[in-house]
């Protein structure tokens, strides 16, 4: 921990201290929890509130639900006290979700293992470049029921791994995928949905920067002059 942390949360602490007396005894403990242990969602606040409970003399212990929890953070949020770090994705509960994060206002440290949920529609420009040499069956590996069903009665009329998908529909330099469109994103192959859609700072996608780093790589050794294979 280094010191700019340190002196970010001990002015956190006295913000605390200034509006304690406006505070009520659970917007404290909630607010206090953030200060101590960092950003989390709600489903992390119930779970460690309720932790320090039971550290408590059972005479004194308070049983926190989700529906006492929500309302003391949407409150500690609305008096500025902390803030939404806006939505998350990570694991909890052995599975990927996605969350909002809630931190206390002033400090600086960011969720472990958490990454910011970026705007769908300024995460991609549907330009299609990355369904342009999948092969004209591609969306047959979709698992949806209907395409599935389709895929039963049919056959391929090409094995090709090469050309664009036929669920690709080009509009210049937007594209359309039908099996989105018509049955909703669910409905594309598992590869499309787990396809990584970051951007980088300039707003460029996965598949671009996947572009960029193949023609930077340097060449096999053997490609050079003088050098056997």
């Amino acid at each position: 921990m280094n010191s700019s942390d340190t002196t970010v949360r001990d002015s956190s602490r006295q913000v605390l201290d200034d509006k304690r007396p406006a505070l009520e005894r659970l917007e404290q403990q909630v607010y206090q929890l953030l200060l101590d242990e960092g950003p989390m969602h709600d489903r992390r606040l119930l779970e460690a509130l309720n932790q320090r409970e039971m550290q408590k003399p059972k005479s004194l212990r308070h049983t926190w639900g989700i529906d006492c929890v929500t309302p003391r953070r949407y409150y500690c949020i609305t008096k500025g006290w902390a803030e939404d770090l806006g939505l998350h994705r990570g694991l909890w509960e052995g599975k990927v979700v996605k969350k909002h994060i809630w931190r206390a206002k002033y400090d600086t440290r960011l969720p472990a293992g958490w990454t910011l949920v970026v705007d769908q529609d300024h995460v991609c420009t549907r330009c299609g470049l990355c369904c342009m040499d999948v092969g004209p069956n591609f969306w047959r590996s979709s698992e949806h029921p209907l395409i599935k069903w389709i895929c039963d009665k049919t056959t391929p009329d090409s094995c090709s791994d090469h050309g664009p998908c036929d669920a690709l529909i080009r509009h210049g330099d937007t594209s359309t995928c039908l099996l989105q469109k018509h049955l909703k994103y669910k409905a594309k192959p598992l590869a499309c949905r787990d396809y990584p859609r970051g951007v980088t700072d300039d707003g460029r996608c996965a598949w671009q920067d996947q572009q960029d780093a193949a023609v930077a790589a340097p060449a096999p050794e053997y490609l050079f002059p003088g050098v056997q294979a």
